[in-house]
């Protein structure tokens, strides 16, 4: 190799991103690890898309066949209200507040710990939707859900960022390509959603579902190391 110093700057960025592919691929744990810790984030996320939607089979279960008196054991509509209120919650409330955050998302993953600002911000998602299970009024749902969205905004940039750095360029693809299948796969989980509603009814299943969450973004922050950033 050249002297670093008669070199470009992208001579040396082409350089260094070799080096970089040589040493992943050449360390059988480094692969592992990576692929493991890509699993770890991706459930992780996929969590977080599954409590989003969990607001839908939750407001659209079919209440109407239920004697009066169970009908707010499985229907959230009892506490959120018409569709009116319902179409805000599951739009506005959090398209607004993940916009806001987005402005400084980037900035936070660029200065601060990824790995504790993507596991925390889903670790809190997960609370938010332990809490809705107790909530008793349209403000209670739609203040969760705004809160939701800030912190969804906050994990994305840096969920990019972690898989990153621990993929090399030429496995960047790929890892991302299972990161999109894993997230397309929490779309699919309303008749899941509906199953669990149907058997416990939805304040539990939305408790449920949250602690777990919760429990696993702790367990996660201990399984996961902040790469080198490159």
């Amino acid at each position: 190799i050249a002297d670093s110093k008669h070199l470009t700057s992208l001579e040396q960025k082409n350089i260094a991103t070799e080096l970089r592919i040589q040493e992943w691929e050449s360390s059988k744990t480094k692969k592992l690890y990576s692929y493991f810790v890509l699993i770890v984030i991706c459930v992780a996320n996929m969590g977080s898309v599954w409590q989003y939607g969990l607001l839908a089979p939750a407001y659209n279960y079919a209440y109407q066949t239920l004697p009066p008196s169970e009908v707010p054991y499985y229907w959230i509509g009892t506490v959120i209200g018409d569709t009116v209120n319902f179409s805000t919650i599951s739009g506005t409330a959090v398209i607004v507040p993940l916009l806001l955050s987005s402005f400084v998302a980037g900035v936070l993953a660029e200065k601060l710990n990824r790995k504790w600002l993507f596991l925390v911000s889903l670790g809190l998602v997960a609370l938010c939707t332990f809490a809705m299970a107790f909530s008793n009024s349209y403000a209670q749902i739609f203040v969760l859900t705004m809160v939701y969205g800030f912190l969804e905004g906050l994990a994305s940039p840096a969920l990019i960022s972690l898989i990153t750095d621990y993929f090399p360029q030429n496995r960047q693809t790929s890892a991302f390509a299972v990161f999109h299948i894993v997230s397309s796969f929490a779309s699919s989980l309303g008749a899941l959603t509906t199953i669990f509603i149907g058997l416990v009814g939805w304040r539990m299943t939305f408790g449920a579902i949250g602690a777990f969450f919760a429990a696993y973004s702790l367990i996660a922050l201990f399984l996961v190391k902040e790469p080198k950033r490159y």
